[in-house]
Formats: C-alpha cells, sequence, structure tokens
C-alpha cells in the first residue's frame, strides 16, 4: 500500500523534473509528509526550500521569484482556509501568465461535505484559474509534462492519518541548465492587418504595455518597421529606447486633445503586451466604440472587449523584415508629434511649480533612483504618475509591475520577490497599498545579501477614487486615514525615514529601508487643476 511519504515523493519528484526551481512552506500538521521530503532534499544548488507563516504573502511573493528568475515556483499549504488564502495571487498568475504551482495539503476524500475540522472542497477550488486541478490520493498516477507554463497549477493531495507513514526518501536534485532562449515571430496575419491599414491611408497609434523581455528587440524591429506613432508604457521597458524616440508619445494624457487639434484622427490602435494601464485603453470601451483595436502578446488574453487578437509564435526561422515600411509621415503626424511635446514641455514647468505635488515627486525620484535599477511600481496611482513624469534619459531601469488584475493586494511581497542581489531595488507604492501586505518583510531573511529600498507615497488614503467618482461616494471609497508606517518598519528591523518635501530624499545605504513621502495637497491639487485645463 502507498504510504504519505512515498506519495510526497513522488510529486516532488514530478515538480523538480517541470522545472520547479524554488518552494515556499506554509507549514501545517496535514503537509508535514511534503515538508518532510523537502527537508531532506539534496541539492547542489542554492538553497530552494523556504518556509513562511502567510499563505498569501508567499503566493504573492513567489509571483515576483518567478518574474525574477523566469521559472515555475511552487507554494505548498496546509488544508482548510490556508488553501483559499492563495485565491488572490491564483488570479493574478492566471491573468499575468505565470507559472504558479499550488500544492495544498488535504483530508481524506471521505470527509468532504461531512463538516470534518478543516475539512473543505479543496478539489477544483481554484476554477479556471488553474490549468489543471490534480486531486491525489493513494495511489492516483498524473504527469505534468504536458502542463502549460504560462498558467497556474494546482496539485492537492489527500493523507491518511497517521501522516508520518512510511520511510523519508532522499532526493538528489541537480539543477537543469538553462536551454537556449527560443525564437519567436510576429505572426504574418497581424502584420498583414497593419499594412493594409497603413495602406489605406489610416491613422494608427501604438500602445505598448508589459511585454517579457525576452520579446524586447523584435518588438523594437517591429516599431521601428511600421514607423507609426507610439506610446511606451514604463513597464514595457521600452521607454527609454532610443531606436524609438522619434517616433515616441510622451503626453498621453493629451492624446484624444492632440489628434483633434492635428487632424490626425485616430482610425485604430494597436495594443502590444499585457493590458495598457494608461485611461486611453479604457477610454477606448467606454468613449471612442468606433476606433478599431488590434492586439498582439504572448497571451491568450487581449484585454479589450473587441479587439481583433493575435499572439507571438515560436519560429526558429527569424522574425520580420528589418526595412522600415515605406512611409512617409504625413504632415498631420507631425503636428500630433509637436503638439505632443509642447504639452511635454509645459508639464517640465508644472513640476517646478509644484515640488511636492505627487507628480513633482514622481519625476524627482525618476532623476534619483540610481542607473540600471530594478523598480517595481505597485498599482495603480504610482504606475500612472511614473508614467506621466518619469524622465526620458536612458538610465537602463528594469520595471516591474503586477498587471494581470491589477490588485493591490500583495504588492511588498511581489516586490521582494522580485529584487535581485546583483541590482539596487526599489519600489513606489501607496499607502493603502503598503497596509495590504504587512507581513510581507518576513521573507528578507532568506536573501541576506538583498538591498530594497520601498517608497511609500502617503497620501492618506486612495485618491485615485475622489478622481474617478463624484460625491458622497468618492469620498467614503478614498478610505481617508491617518497611519504612518514607522513602528511597522521598527518592527521588522529596516530603517525609516519620513519625508514632507522631495528636496529632502537621500538615499540611505542601509540594507533594507523605508521611505515615506508626504505629499503636499495643494501642490497635487493645483498640478492637476492646471494640467487638465492646459492648451497649446
Amino acid at each position: 500500500m502507498t504510504n504519505n511519504r512515498s506519495i510526497s515523493s513522488g510529486i516532488i519528484k514530478k515538480l523538480l523534473n517541470w522545472g520547479v526551481a524554488e518552494f515556499y512552506v506554509c507549514a501545517g500538521a496535514r503537509n508535514i509528509p511534503l515538508v518532510e521530503t523537502l527537508i531532506n532534499l539534496s541539492t547542489t544548488n542554492k538553497q530552494i526550500i523556504f518556509n513562511h507563516f502567510d499563505e498569501r504573502s508567499a503566493g504573492f511573493y513567489s509571483l515576483g521569484r518567478i518574474k525574477s528568475i523566469n521559472k515555475p515556483v511552487c507554494v505548498i499549504t496546509t488544508s482548510g482556509t490556508a488553501v483559499g488564502e492563495l485565491l488572490a495571487p491564483t488570479m493574478e498568475a492566471y491573468y499575468s501568465g505565470l507559472p504558479l504551482v499550488l500544492l495544498t495539503a488535504d483530508r481524506p476524500k471521505s470527509f468532504r461535505g461531512t463538516g470534518a475540522p478543516q475539512s473543505a472542497e479543496q478539489n477544483n477550488i481554484f476554477g479556471k484559474y488553474v490549468s489543471a486541478c490534480y486531486d491525489i490520493e493513494a495511489d492516483h498516477e498524473f504527469e505534468l509534462l504536458n502542463c502549460p507554463k504560462n498558467k497556474p497549477l494546482h496539485i492537492n493531495v489527500c493523507f491518511n492519518t497517521p501522516l508520518q507513514t512510511g520511510t523519508i526518501e532522499e532526493i538528489i536534485h541537480i539543477a537543469k541548465l538553462d536551454t537556449f532562449p527560443t525564437p519567436y515571430r510576429i505572426p504574418e496575419q497581424f502584420m498583414q492587418n497593419i499594412y493594409q491599414k497603413i495602406d489605406n491611408a489610416e491613422n494608427l497609434i501604438v500602445i505598448v504595455s508589459q511585454i517579457h523581455p525576452k520579446y524586447k528587440e523584435i518588438i523594437i524591429d517591429l516599431l521601428c518597421h511600421f514607423n507609426l506613432p507610439v506610446y511606451l508604457e514604463s513597464i514595457s521597458n521600452l521607454r527609454e529606447e532610443s531606436k524609438l524616440s522619434a517616433l515616441q508619445i510622451k503626453c498621453a494624457d493629451k492624446i484624444w486633445i492632440n489628434a483633434k487639434k492635428s487632424g490626425y484622427k485616430i482610425d485604430s490602435v494597436i495594443k502590444i503586451g499585457n493590458t495598457p494601464t494608461h485611461r486611453i485603453w479604457r477610454d477606448l470601451e467606454e468613449l471612442n466604440k468606433n476606433i478599431e483595436v488590434i492586439s498582439l502578446s504572448d497571451n491568450i488574453f487581449p484585454g479589450h472587449s473587441r479587439a481583433k487578437h493575435f499572439c507571438i509564435e515560436e519560429n526558429k526561422e527569424g522574425i520580420i523584415n528589418n526595412t522600415k515600411y515605406n512611409r512617409k509621415y504625413s504632415e498631420e503626424v507631425l503636428n500630433f508629434l509637436n503638439f505632443d511635446n509642447s504639452f511635454f514641455l509645459k508639464l517640465q514647468e508644472l513640476y517646478k511649480k509644484y515640488p511636492n505635488s505627487e507628480q513633482a515627486i514622481m519625476h524627482t525620484l525618476s532623476k534619483i533612483i540610481p542607473h540600471s535599477s530594478r523598480l517595481y511600481l505597485g498599482n495603480s496611482l504610482s504606475i500612472r504618475h511614473w508614467d506621466l513624469a518619469a524622465q526620458y534619459n536612458q538610465k537602463n531601469f528594469y520595471v516591474e509591475a503586477s498587471r494581470g488584475l491589477n490588485g493591490i493586494d500583495g504588492q511588498i511581497s511581489t516586490f521582494y520577490g522580485f529584487s535581485a542581489i546583483d541590482s539596487q531595488n526599489f519600489a513606489i507604492i501607496g499607502d493603502l497599498t503598503a497596509l495590504y501586505d504587512l507581513s510581507a518583510p518576513w521573507v528578507l531573511q532568506y536573501q541576506k545579501a538583498l538591498y530594497t529600498n520601498l517608497i511609500v507615497i502617503n497620501n492618506s488614503g486612495g485618491k485615485i477614487f475622489g478622481r474617478v467618482l463624484s460625491g458622497m461616494a468618492g469620498n467614503f471609497c478614498q478610505n481617508f486615514h491617518n497611519y504612518k508606517l514607522e513602528h511597522w518598519c521598527k518592527m521588522w528591523n529596516m530603517h525609516y525615514h519620513a519625508l514632507d518635501e522631495i528636496k529632502e530624499f537621500k538615499l540611505l545605504e542601509t540594507q533594507h529601508n523605508v521611505y515615506e513621502i508626504f505629499p503636499n495637497q495643494y501642490h497635487t491639487d493645483s498640478f492637476n487643476d492646471e494640467f487638465n485645463q492646459m492648451d497649446v
């Protein structure tokens, strides 16, 4: 008869063979057979097994690790509500196309529906948010090799008591070497769609959002090939690309005004990468329903209800023709970009006039953060302000964010997972985002050589709701507060620095730092008022 320890050994072997690089254990009695297997794992690689008391934080931290190491990561929980804590990170992983593995311990199947302690309906608990759910008991056989690595995966394993039955098998694991990168190509049908629109003299713009670094060069080639006006969001990591500077829209907030003034009536929007963060994207759903939308990404989601969607393909024969498409800018395009540049120059004046507005703070931080830093942007106002205000000098930032579902939970955990020991690491988040994830620093003990800088813009609530909602409802949803993070930092032995003026900002040389910046509300409101009324 198969015992608990041999079941655990078989599962861990399959996960290692599938490519799981790290395991995060949220320990409990029911998952002890899995814990025993892992702590007896012999590996020639660095440490790959860690523990965390908070399942939700461990799940989001694992998302950051997947973003950082580009390999599957596994979270292991005990039974009951512990499994439910993984739903939020699983949903984010699903829409972000990340291989998060959920290995959940369960009580015997015969306990289901009885109300027995810690007995929940764990089978298929994550629904469509996982590529598969293997519900395992006793001699159940299953295979992972054909499971896709762009979606979460759930393995639910039922253990009988006594839990510690059988002999613990030592597993010797030798990490596989990274294989050569797969070449990719842009689908021919997508190319033909764009060619046809250009030939018909349609007015197109391109929006590039979050893309995987492995696609960077083919996307640059594609944009140079089409030679169309393009808005590059920060999380595309193309914002500072010199090859694209002549094509670049820098003041997207004024894009519809500039299109009207210049006579460049936008007929189609091409979206490349994940769902854009900018308001433009929602305008296409709500205000500009006559504009055609074409989507290109590496996942199945177009990010828009009426987009014509194409997926980047694997192809060992190369990508696209590197010669620019034979098309010159029209007078309308030139006027469109000139208007955009005029607004951009006026923005620089507002940063000087209102230096402690949230927007100007972002502008200053983009100058202060060192070259080649990793930068994590927490949702959602931080991303929008960075996109608006960050400088364009080539500082080679590596910018990341969790944009699958755009939630604000788990952001600090994901930042710590994304951080790397060979770079300087920064995150910019809001105050409510910080309050969502106060257990996150637990994981810092596992990366002794890591240096992190967490910047919290504390405007005393979710001010974005005050902009998108009116009246009493808008005020109610902002969740006003007077909390500060100083004592939280002391709890986790992190260095704390509070600032009322951005000119006081100085980078600390200590290991884990938190900078809590309190914007001037008058400056922020005045900036918004003048920017909204700005014209050229």
